[in-house]
Formats: C-alpha cells, structure tokens, sequence
C-alpha cells in the first residue's frame, strides 16, 4: 500500500513539475537563447585572439556556474525582504 501511494506521489510530482515548466518554458527558451548568442560572441572573440576551444569552452562554463551560484545567493539574500513584500501584496513570494 505505501509502495503504491509512493508511485502514484512521484507521477503525481512528475506530472505537476511537467505543466509548470512548460508553462514557463518558451519565456525561458526564449531567454536562454539570447545568453547564448551573448556565450557564442564571447568565444568568437576569445579565439580571434587564439584561446584555444577547450580552455574558452571551461572558462565560459565556470562562469555561469558561477553566476546560477550568485542567483541563488541573491535569492536567499533577498528571501526576507521577498516575504514581507509578499504579504504586502507586492514581489510574488518565491520559494527557491
């Protein structure tokens, strides 16, 4: 019986997560796609003046993990002030 409702629990998450992203989806695509245009210009540029693929592909991809790093900790930062707004009526509170 719990092996079932532990299965139904996990479709049920799955399905929910699925119609949130897509809801989101083309916005984010959207968005994704004009950072990689501004990803694909900073490579250009980087081997026009010879840094090699595999340094310029790690270098660009230490950086954007580093700046998804540095959403979330302006997110946590901000998360009490989001809170108080919220209840305000202002910011939509964000749970991330």
């Amino acid at each position: 019986m719990a092996v079932e409702r532990s299965k139904y629990r996990e479709k049920y998450i799955q399905k929910e997560m699925t119609e949130i992203f897509e809801s989101f989806e083309y916005r984010l695509f959207e968005k994704l796609e004009q950072a990689d245009s501004v990803i694909v210009q900073m490579s250009e540029e980087a081997s026009a003046v010879g840094i090699p693929s595999e340094y310029r592909v790690n270098f660009l991809r230490e950086k954007l993990i580093d700046m998804f790093e540095q959403f979330a900790e302006n997110r946590e930062r901000l998360k009490p002030a989001r809170a108080t707004a919220a209840k305000k009526g202002g910011i939509a509170k964000c749970d991330l």
